[in-house]
């Protein structure tokens, strides 16, 4: 009902339509229509069929308002990005608006909402069909960062970060030292807090990446980017599966005093590289040659 609650308010401001001018038109008392766009009222099909006549929006806006009102309540959905950004999808910015808490578990790469620019652009040059304007997606992608993570109503941020992300190089030497030391920069701020998965963790046991949301009025929503698509779901017992694995992410984890000391080994390691002086990565906390 978010969703469609979203897209029912940005049709009618792309209109230029003021909600009292809605009520009037329909008879809706402004309590009822600000349910609707907040998400706590489901419309009726004719609801969306007048709202739709009055903001004379295009035909892909009523395709998609038709099909979401449409759509059956599984507890869960999938929605296509397929050249777009994922985080640029309404149902995910929505969200990511509201949250109070953001939990992302990323075990290859950065997560999108703490890239930096080049690395960001590095990914996207790979990711992205051709012919797609990648500065415009590293400009959208940078402010959503900007956003979300220093806003005025900032939530609170846990990042649990596969080694991995820190030993593969994306881009470059210089790319990896600029990225992770713009993530060491967000650690020390409280921008984040970092959670680093070594590589003794088995990763199988803990599946996709993916993030949690939490809210003050609403249920948890979780969500997960898998090629061109994006899985979004609020059922509590799939909520509670995310949950559990969050459970196994705390248990594996550096402590986030662990987490920086390896993240500026790593910051580091790529700024040497480039003049051939970099020492051999330690073993992670919790790993066999560590305690050995």
């Amino acid at each position: 009902m978010r969703e469609i609650g979203q897209e029912i308010r940005l049709a009618r401001q792309r209109s230029n339509i003021k909600a009292t001018r809605a009520c009037e038109e329909f008879g809706w008392s402004a309590s009822k229509l600000s349910k609707i766009e907040k998400g706590f009222r489901r419309p009726s099909s004719w609801d969306v069929a007048r709202l739709l006549g009055l903001c004379s929006v295009g035909p892909e806006t009523e395709g998609t308002l038709r099909a979401l009102v449409e759509e059956f309540d599984a507890g869960y959905f999938v929605r296509r990005h397929g050249n777009r950004l994922p985080e640029a999808l309404t149902v995910v910015a929505m969200h990511e608006a509201m949250a109070t808490a953001v939990t992302t578990y990323a075990p290859v790469v950065v997560p999108s909402l703490a890239q930096s620019a080049d690395y960001a652009r590095a990914l996207l040059n790979d990711e992205l069909e051709a012919g797609a304007d990648v500065d415009a997606a590293v400009e959208s992608r940078m402010a959503r960062r900007n956003r979300l993570l220093y806003g005025v109503t900032a939530p609170c941020v846990v990042v649990y970060l596969g080694e991995m992300a820190l030993s593969g190089v994306v881009g470059s030497a210089a790319v990896m030292h600029d990225q992770l030391t713009a993530l060491a920069m967000m650690v020390s701020r409280g921008v984040i807090t970092l959670r680093i998965i070594p590589r003794s963790a088995s990763l199988s046991r803990l599946g996709q990446g993916g993030s949690q949301l939490e809210f003050r009025r609403f249920p948890s929503v979780v969500y997960a980017e898998i090629d061109c698509l994006t899985v979004v779901y609020d059922d509590v017992d799939l909520v509670n599966r995310w949950r559990t694995k969050e459970s196994r992410l705390d248990e594996v984890a550096l402590t986030a005093s662990d987490s920086l000391d390896l993240l500026l080994y790593w910051v580091d390691h790529y700024g040497r590289l480039s003049t051939s002086v970099a020492p051999p990565a330690p073993a992670a906390a919790g790993s066999d040659d560590a305690r050995s």
